[in-house]
């Protein structure tokens, strides 16, 4: 069964780690996602670093500015929302708190995802190379892909 919570204007679904606003996709990593589940798990309560850290790099030593930067990324994508990125307090040298509406975790009731919208024609992007080595042997690259055109 999927775990999916549903706070404010907001569906986090944890399996597939995805977070909805409404009907519309917001961009969010897998480790933004595993500390968002954590900390709507303890609303309310203190996370410390520590386990955050443990959560989202399991078994690995990163900088605590690793937890920052996700928690930065959480709060933009809870922007969207008018207030919704104060919804995540800093407790300074402690940890995180989820402060936001209440989380229901949803049933066994299937959840609409939307579908993904494919352009009618298969696209591509070419964008011109700089040679950025000291290497004038490899200037034939740059050239070549500024000469190129669509």
């Amino acid at each position: 069964m999927p775990t999916t919570y549903a706070f404010g204007p907001f569906r986090l679904d944890v399996d597939g780690q995805l977070l909805f606003r409404h009907s519309e996709l917001l961009p969010l990593g897998g480790r933004a996602v595993g500390l968002l589940h954590l900390l709507i798990q303890n609303a309310g309560q203190v996370v410390s670093k520590d386990v955050l850290i443990e959560t989202a790099w399991s078994g690995l030593v990163v900088e605590e500015s690793n937890l920052s930067v996700q928690i930065a990324a959480l709060r933009r994508s809870l922007s969207v929302e008018k207030g919704a990125d104060c919804w995540i307090e800093t407790l300074a040298r402690r940890g995180y708190r989820y402060i936001g509406p209440e989380a229901s975790k949803l049933g066994s009731e299937p959840v609409h995802t939307p579908p993904l919208i494919m352009p009618k024609k298969p696209s591509i992007a070419v964008l011109p190379f700089d040679n950025l080595s000291d290497d004038p042997q490899q200037e034939y690259v740059a050239r070549a892909s500024s000469k190129t055109s669509l």
